[in-house]
């Protein structure tokens, strides 16, 4: 069909265009039929060794906008056609696809990417001709109208994003209602192996995808190479079915994205599957107690989808929170987020991996400005990515959360469904009261994943797969890897299609484990073994001993109910034999909210120098995120003593001008757990310092101003970070503040969703 030249870093290259011409007929114009179609077609369209796949058909249909006039024939002089021909209701609606009113030989033409950028812009330049001065503006009248008529009906179901409302009636906007064993929401990293198993495993499935790909950030993500990840089982075949639809040659833990997707979407196919692109859920459907579907936004409309089993592979529990699932939001307690971004692409890039944002995925302006933002950043590049490469997001409270002990100690569950494998690769700071007293671990750790982390407190006829799932922010990344989401979502389409009276909790653990080790995915050892947990009293209190010297043997205390660690650690305190045993057992108890030996770290603090701190690391960042001092400082405002304020207070005053991040972070802490108004002279001191404030950013052109050219820039966040912890902090002291609450607003209208929400929150709670 002929080449494209584009431009790479100032170097002017040159790639073939192909296009693939077929001729189709529909039974009918819905967009079960149309996906059906780009189903098929995309089969036959692919090319070995291509580059970007087209987001979908290119149809002429013969459809035209003024069907009772004579088509215009300009063939390919697009100059010649006239406004009549892209334009209804008297010049006030424009079109630019093909059902402008012109011949059959013209839109031949529109196919080429050329014939359709001439084509735009010969119906801008009409549309600057024609536009008329603004008239008053008068008051509309909404008008409600489905694409399609017929093919639905109204039924008695809870829409859960509205409590107690009903379902739309097909007059109120519903194009079409379809039933389907298994209902997949999301077709990336979890959720194309899900629609995959649950297809093989003969349920009818439906997979929706919002973008026009599958397999979510290690394809139109362009994060096409593994970092850690248990690379067996489903996830094996993964790799070679990507490497059988390519002749690009790639080391063994790369692959090329374009092979992969096809490769997602060739399976689905083969095992009956239907898969839907450029499909949004925007509702869930609910029966009492239970997840009975979802509603989903196509181009065509609303259509609802029901479903015996939903598999909920959003990445932030999308459809579980619509159908009223309790989640734990981004920033939940703590302003920490792991970094993410979106990186920018070029012909023969199967990889571009970064980390230089903030971005809540929940939040459109965020995502909007972030996308923006990404094109400036990576203007040089060919193209930007579609897919915002996250980390961390909404996470349901399942029946069992995942906790940094179970990963450090590799517990095994009883129902465990998938082994995975990383180290703690944080992208930030961490926030669990282990990781004040240990640092989190840079080699590879093992993570048992449960069946109960996958499902939703209280609800029934759901699983929630990938970054959704029942864990703690801090062990998230050593079972958020790709190769193991690939097994975790296989696992979960399996499960979901077992479950044919739609309720996972009542499969017997050992059916679902006996196909998960025939395909792979779990060691034979693992079927119905007993928990490992709890660990025996002599383990814990030889490792409370041992941890005087080795604070890495404490973790064996925190599997311990909070009560009994308690009662533990202050028999250790009291009984230390030196004065290093007992600094040590006076801070772990800090850090728990015990006062115990409370003068002791007191003093220890008041006599310790300011240290190096640590400034905000995203890409790369393992270990701590806070330095000795830094921990102690936040332990002793745990005890919540107020008497205890003046090393404190000493402390900030002492702190250098040119101080890290964690060093603020930790005073503010300390001094927001003490909660005492005598600490607002110091947090002002610290707010009012030169450089500290005014990183907010709340417009597209300042969110611009942040795109360097560095991939994994920190400076912005660090900066945002301290400005906001400090406000923070001092606003819960003092509400009548006016420098904090200055702060405080302009971080409600903050671009970036984890700053907006906190800043929202706090000012919420102290009206």
């Amino acid at each position: 069909e002929g080449s494209l030249s584009f431009t790479v870093k100032n170097d002017l290259q040159t790639a073939p265009l192909w296009a693939w011409h077929s001729t189709a007929s529909l039974d009918n114009g819905s967009w079960r039929a149309w996906m059906k179609l780009e189903q098929e077609t995309r089969l036959h369209a692919f090319r070995r060794g291509q580059e970007f796949s087209a987001d979908g058909l290119f149809a002429l249909t013969g459809e035209r906008i003024h069907p009772e006039s004579n088509p215009e024939s300009p063939g390919g002089d697009f100059s010649k056609f006239t406004a009549e021909a892209v334009s209804a209701l008297d010049h006030r609606l424009w079109f630019t696809g093909p059902v402008a009113n012109v011949d059959a030989s013209t839109r031949q033409h529109l196919i080429r990417h050329d014939g359709a950028i001439a084509w735009g812009r010969r119906v801008g330049a009409l549309i600057a001709e024609n536009l008329s001065p603004a008239e008053p503006a008068s008051e509309l009248t909404p008008v409600a109208g489905n694409l399609l008529e017929g093919n639905a009906e109204a039924f008695d179901l809870a829409v859960a994003e509205a409590p107690g409302a009903q379902l739309p009636s097909p007059a109120e906007g519903l194009a079409d209602v379809w039933d389907v064993d298994v209902l997949v929401v999301g077709g990336g990293t979890g959720g194309a192996p899900a629609a995959i198993a649950a297809a093989r495993s003969g349920a009818t499935t439906l997979v929706a995808e919002f973008l026009s790909g599958l397999g979510g950030v290690g394809t139109v993500g362009l994060i096409g190479k593994y970092w850690f990840g248990n690379r067996v089982g489903f996830t094996a075949e993964v790799d070679a079915g990507a490497a059988s639809l390519t002749n690009k040659a790639n080391k063994p833990d790369q692959w090329d994205v374009e092979a992969k997707m096809q490769w997602y979407h060739g399976a689905i196919t083969e095992a009956g599957g239907a898969i839907w692109y450029k499909t949004l859920v925007c509702g869930a459907l609910r029966e009492g107690n239970r997840v009975t579907g979802a509603i989903l936004a196509t181009p065509q409309g609303r259509i609802a989808i029901r479903a015996r089993c939903v598999v909920d592979a959003t990445g932030s529990a999308e459809v579980a929170a619509a159908a009223g699932a309790k989640t734990v939001a981004i920033g939940h307690g703590q302003l920490a987020l792991q970094g993410t971004g979106l990186p920018g692409r070029n012909p023969g890039t199967n990889y571009g991996n970064t980390d230089y944002d903030f971005i809540d995925e929940s939040n459109a302006a965020d995502v909007t400005s972030a996308h923006t933002t990404a094109r400036e950043k990576f203007r040089q590049a060919f193209d930007a990515g579609q897919l915002i490469d996250s980390r961390e997001r909404r996470r349901i409270v399942g029946d069992y959360e995942v906790t940094p002990m179970d990963i450090r100690l590799g517990r095994i569950f009883p129902d465990t469904i998938v082994k995975a494998c990383s180290n703690f690769d944080t992208h930030g700071f961490t926030v669990h009261p282990l990781f004040m007293i240990v640092a989190p671990d840079h080699d590879p750790q093992t993570g048992y994943i449960p069946l109960r982390a996958l499902l939703p407190q209280g609800l029934d006829g759901i699983l929630v797969t990938g970054l959704g799932i029942s864990a703690h922010r801090d062990a998230m990344p050593v079972i958020r890897m790709q190769a193991d989401v690939q097994n975790q979502g296989y696992a979960a389409g399996v499960i979901a299609a077992l479950s044919t009276d739609g309720q996972p909790r009542r499969l017997g653990i050992t059916t679902i484990q006996d196909q998960l080790v025939g395909v792979g995915i779990l060691d034979a050892e693992v079927r119905g073994a007993r928990d490992s947990f709890p660990l025996s009293d002599t383990e814990i209190d030889r490792a409370l001993a041992a941890s005087v010297d080795d604070p890495d043997q404490i973790d064996r205390a925190f599997t311990l109910d909070h009560p009994e660690l308690i009662r533990r650690l202050r028999a250790a305190f009291t009984s230390a034999e030196n004065e290093k045993a007992r600094q040590h057992f006076a801070f772990v108890l800090a850090i728990l909210d015990d006062p115990t030996g409370a003068e002791a770290l007191a003093e220890h603090v008041a006599l310790t120098f300011w240290d190096e701190g640590w400034n905000y690391t995203g890409m790369g960042q393992f270990g701590t995120s806070l330095s000795p001092l830094d921990a102690r400082i936040m332990a002793l405002g745990r005890c919540r003593r107020p008497d205890l304020l003046p090393a404190l207070v000493a402390k900030a005053e002492d702190l250098p001008t040119n101080a890290a991040f964690s060093h603020y972070r930790a005073l503010s802490a300390a001094f927001t757990a003490i909660n005492h108004a005598d600490a607002a002279p110091a947090l002002e001191s610290l707010l009012q310092r030169l450089e500290i404030r005014g990183h907010h950013v709340t417009t597209a052109s300042e969110r611009l101003a942040t795109a360097t050219d560095n991939p994994n820039e920190t400076r912005f966040r660090n900066a945002s970070l301290i400005e906001l912890h400090l406000a923070g902090a001092l606003f819960q002291l003092s509400p009548t503040n006016r420098t904090a609450r200055d702060v405080l607003e302009n971080y409600r209208s903050d671009l970036r969703g984890l700053f907006s929400r906190h800043a929202a929150t706090l000012l919420a709670e102290n009206r």
